[in-house]
Formats: structure tokens, sequence, C-alpha cells
């Protein structure tokens, strides 16, 4: 009887201590992935180095514990709760935590907590940067935020405990979680790191007419991939397609990491989610010859456009063409928008190998002005046409020059191998190139002729011309007015459609 007594005592200790561990001083109802974990510290330009309290008692050096132990909230600054460190005055230099996670999770949310005291010279943290890796050796920026955080204690003789907090819309899967806390002046006292798990980011939608071989979409952010236009790169509005092609077709999908925008009264380009995909069927042309647009518009069934351009030199006297055999479907929920659409070679004139590039963009939104996203994009690529000025911006390559970063499709000529192809599609995927940029900030040119019948709202992509001369550099370093996070692409439900499709064309 004794021993059963004993262990419903120690059974209970055990769930006090769980319990207290898992409502923390924040608030927060849920244990961190990170609790109890292993950790190093270090600064970013090389070994960390300690500072001891006055007290000579009291050592403030890290003990491999107290970062993760759950324990934060502290306000007295010869607390051992804290790590501190100096050498902390240079503008790069930050202090690196790196934790192991032990084994990789999914994760999205990360807390630093940090403490000042001006009186002191204890700086204020002004920017983070959180970096995720599966092996350890190769780190992945995974978002950024700017400035001090939150204040979680209230102020205590100058005493001063923040948490900065960087949250992510889809979970990335890591085993090791860097933060880099930057403060202003020469110390940085650390309380506590937390990494919170998240839900596994659910596959590439199955394409509803399963065509698509690809288990890996491209996910083109404006950061590690593809390149903005007229937006900056932190705008959030993100997307990931897969591409494939049989003898008569090529087919596209794409899915965003925002809501769909577009109604039956107010869709395309300029004015909500629209797909345009860019196409070269003519060696002799130097720009674009076609486009197709693929309108976001409400339902189920996209509305189609196509045009050709008038000139093979420039962008002018672009004309709607037929779209006879262009199917589309669209399947949306509160997140995201799934779009797919099958174009056959003869719309866009294609008889033999040919290039494409792809823009997504969003929409406006309120106040917000249009964000599309051009893929591929590779600042180092040759573009054709030789009075190019490559020192600038040129992510306008489609309308003013074709470059060679594009994504090659095959048009096949045999016979039998065309009838066989056209009963059943290939289930071949051909993924383009990757190509890895730092995008510019720009502004998308007029173009009067790519916006007639999309809608109301297409003003929004006109007028920007000038926009093009001022690409923003974006760097690893932390700038003065931070970064924001990247974005991650949100969880969309695939909703089975009907097997008849309808096709829309702009009026």
């Amino acid at each position: 009887m004794k021993k059963l007594v004993s262990l419903i005592v120690a059974l209970a200790l055990v769930l006090s201590a769980v319990l207290c561990f898992a409502v923390s001083a924040d608030g927060d109802e849920e244990t961190p992935v990170s609790a109890g974990k292993t950790y190093t510290v270090a600064k970013k330009s090389g070994d960390a180095t300690y500072w001891k309290n006055g007290d000579s008692t009291l050592d403030l050096k890290d003990d491999g514990v107290r970062l993760t132990d759950g324990n934060r909230g502290s306000v007295a600054g010869d607390s051992l709760d804290y790590t501190a460190l100096n050498g902390m005055g240079g503008d790069d230099d930050a202090v690196v935590i790196t934790v192991d996670l032990g084994e990789a999770t999914y994760v999205n949310t990360f807390k630093a907590y940090v403490c000042n005291n001006d009186g002191w010279g204890i700086g204020t943290l002004y920017f983070v940067r959180v970096n995720y890796s599966v092996d350890g050796a190769s780190f992945e920026e995974a978002g950024t935020a700017t400035g001090t955080g939150e204040l979680y204690v209230p102020d205590a003789a100058g005493w001063k405990p923040y948490v900065q907090t960087i949250s992510l819309a889809q979970s990335v899967e890591a085993r090791y979680v860097q933060f880099e806390l930057y403060t202003n002046g020469n110390f940085c006292w650390v309380d506590e790191v937390e990494v919170y798990e998240g839900e596994a980011p659910a596959a590439f939608p199955a394409s509803l007419w399963d065509i698509f071989a690809a288990e890996t979409p491209v996910l083109v952010d404006g950061i590690n991939e593809g390149i903005f236009q007229g937006a900056d790169s932190d705008c959030g509005e993100a997307f990931e397609y897969v591409y494939t092609f049989d003898a008569s077709n090529v087919y596209f999908a794409i899915r965003t990491n925002y809501a769909g925008r577009g109604t039956a009264e107010a869709y395309g380009n300029g004015t909500g989610t629209n797909l345009r995909l860019w196409f070269r069927t003519n060696d002799e042309a130097e720009v674009y010859t076609h486009f197709v647009d693929v309108s976001f518009d409400g339902d189920e069934t996209p509305v189609i456009g196509a045009k050709k351009n008038g000139s093979l030199t420039v962008n002018e006297g672009a004309a709607a063409i037929e779209t006879t055999g262009i199917e589309a479907e669209a399947v949306a929920d509160a997140n995201s928008v799934f779009m797919q659409v099958k174009i056959p070679f003869s719309v866009i004139e294609a008889e033999s190998t040919f290039g494409a590039f792809i823009t997504v963009s969003s929409g406006k939104d309120g106040d917000l002005a249009n964000f599309a996203i051009n893929h591929p994009y590779d600042p180092n690529c040759n573009f054709d046409k030789e009075d190019m000025d490559t020192s600038k911006n040129n992510t306008f390559f489609p309308y003013t020059s074709w470059n060679d970063a594009e994504i090659r499709i095959t048009v096949r000529q045999a016979a039998e191998e065309s009838s066989e192809a056209e009963s059943e599609p290939a289930e071949e995927s051909s993924e383009p190139e990757e190509e890895s940029s730092e995008p510019e900030e720009v502004s998308e040119p007029e173009d009067e002729s790519e916006n007639e019948g999309n809608g109301e709202g297409n003003e929004g992509n006109q007028g920007n011309e000038q926009g093009n001369e001022q690409g923003n550099e974006q760097g690893n370093e932390p700038p003065a007015n931070g970064d924001a996070g990247i974005i991650a692409l949100a969880v969309v439900s695939v909703i089975a459609l009907g097997a008849v499709v309808i096709v829309k064309k702009s009026k």
C-alpha cells in the first residue's frame, strides 16, 4: 500500500512539473519542442566571450542547460538564468544559438527571450534571424524579425525582459534551429530560446487530371526562386508549380500561398489571382510571341485569355487569339487557390522546341499593390536582345527581351508517339533548372494590351515604368529597417470536380 501511495505521489509531482512547464510565463499552453534540448552558443564572428558578474560567485557562462530549461521571466540581471556575452559591439556581430532538436521535426514558431538594461550598457535587441537545417551543415533562412519584441515581464529597476517571435505560415522541416540575435551595445543577455512544432505541410495537390508526375514542385517566393515585378520581395505572395507536356499539349499547375482573389465581375491580371504563361515559339523573336492568361474568378472554371504579340522585337500590337482547346480548372479554399491548365501546341503555334516563363500575380487587395512573380529568373543569364541594358533590373524580360533562363518545352514529331500521347497524357515531368538570385524591387511596366478583357482594376499594372529604375538590393546582413519573414505556402484542400470541363473566355 505504501508503495502504491509513493507511486501516486511521484506521478503527481511529475505531472505538476509538466504542467508548470507547459503553462509558461507569457501564457503559452504548449511545450516547445526545444524543451530540454542541447545547444551551442557562439558569436557570429567567432567564439563566444562570456561575462562574469561583479559578484565573483556568479558566473554567467552558459552551462548548456539554461537556454532551453523553460525557466524564463527573470528580472534580476545577476540571475544565473541568463547567458551573458560581451564584445557584441560590431554592427554585423550576433549571438548565435544553435539548438539540436534531436530529430527532424516540422516547426513553425520561434521565440527568443533577451533582457536589456541601459544603465548597465546591456543593449536592446534590434534584429533576429532564424535559420534551420536537417543535417546541421547546410542552413536556410526561416524568417527574420525587427525590433525588441514584446515586453513579457514588467519593468523592474531598469531590467526589461523582451520576447521576439517569428511565426511561419507553413512549417519547415528542421533538426537544427539557429537563432542569430543582434543587439545594440557591447553586452547581450539571453534568457531562453524556444522552437514550437507545427503541422507537416500538405503535399502539392494531386492534379485533378492525374497527369503530373512531379513529386516536388518548384517553390517560387521571389527570394530563393524567381523575382518580383513591382513589389517588395517580402510581400509574402508566393506560389509553387509543376509542369509537363505530351505530344500535343503543355500542362501547368500552380498553388498559391494566399486565398484566391477574383470574382465574376472583377478578375484577371491586375485585379485577381492570375496565371500568365509566356511563350516564344518563333526562334527569330527577341521577345515573347504568345501569352495565355488563366484568371481565377471565384469558381472552378477560370477565365481563359490568350494573345499573340504583333512584333518580333518589342511588345506591341498584341491581339487576342482563339483559345479553342485550352482547358483549365480551379480549386480554392480559405488559404490558397490551385489552378491547372492544358494548352495545345497549336494555339501558341509551337512546331518545335520552344521556351516558356511563368508569372503568377495576386491582384490588388485593398491598398496593396498587384504582386507578380516571374520564374525562372537568373540575373547572369544571356539576353537575346543585344542592346538590352543588363546592368538594370530586367524583371520585365518577357516584354522587353527573352533570355536563356527559360523553361524548355519539346514538341514531339513522331506520329505514332503523338497518337499514343493524345489518348493518354504522358507521365513525364520536366522540371526547370533551378536558378537562385537575390531579387530587386521594380514596378510592373505599362502594358495596355495585356490588361484588355481582364475585368476592372487592371490600371494597377500601368504607369509604373519609372519603378524599373529602383531596384532594392537584398543582402544577408540585417538591414536597418529589418526584413520580414519569408513566407511559406498554406495548406490547400483539393475538392473533387466534375468530369466536364467548362472553358470561359475573356470578353
